[in-house]
């Protein structure tokens, strides 16, 4: 994998965490998170089918640790279109190597990474509230065709044009639910399936492959 892709997933991996140590545990930042509608039709729906039956996902690992968390996990539950096409001819992708981050001391926020090969996946949320550092190297591609701008999410991609030396590209966008959660999927490609990775009405589409596999309400 490309050096300055391996170094960002290294900058995700460590946010979440030192966004939660930063805040601690007052009770003034309790007050500031997010609150977690648990009474959303989704989510019922998902815990009655859950009573008779485990939901089925990619690679789901882990299943009891994230049952842990103060808020529901989204993640891919099938193997996204993009990965498909992005996969030689004639030779199906299999199901990724699927690592879960998340600080079972104060378990409001989460990070799956899904692992294609030379593509990496990943969705991260936290009931944290904080503000986004500015990202001046990312541009807001325009709207696909077919796609609605009010309600699809804005897709981001970084590429070579904003970093000298970059050879893969990020797509990143973010859906929120339950109903202001922010869900953030990152996408990260290495030159070899860039051109793939950077077909954004594919991406606007594997959205729905967003499942709800945990839902804890609390007790």
């Amino acid at each position: 994998m490309d050096h300055q892709l391996q170094t960002f997933r290294n900058v995700l991996v460590a946010a979440l965490p030192l966004a939660v140590a930063l805040v601690g545990p007052s009770q003034s930042a309790r007050a500031d998170e997010i609150k977690v509608n648990w009474s959303d039709p989704e989510i019922q729906k998902f815990a009655k089918e859950r009573a008779t039956n485990q939901p089925q996902t990619l690679g789901i690992s882990q299943a009891n640790r994230i049952g842990g968390l103060k808020l529901p996990v989204l993640a891919f539950d099938a193997i996204p279109q993009l990965v498909k096409n992005a996969a030689p001819p004639g030779l199906a992708p299999t199901a990724p190597s699927r690592q879960v981050f998340m600080n079972d001391g104060d378990p409001t926020w989460y990070q799956i990474n899904d692992q294609y090969g030379d593509i990496s996946i990943s969705v991260q949320a936290s009931l944290t509230v904080h503000h986004d550092v500015p990202k001046s190297t990312i541009y807001q591609a325009p709207t696909p065709p077919g796609l609605n701008a009010q309600s699809d999410p804005h897709i981001s991609v970084f590429d070579e044009n904003g970093e000298a030396g970059f050879q893969g590209v990020i797509v990143e966008y973010t859906v929120y639910k339950y109903p202001d959660i922010p869900y953030t999927v990152t996408i990260e490609c290495t030159k070899q399936s860039k051109e793939k990775c950077k077909d954004l009405a594919v991406v606007a589409k594997d959205k729905d492959l967003l499942k709800l596999i945990s839902a804890q309400p609390p007790k």
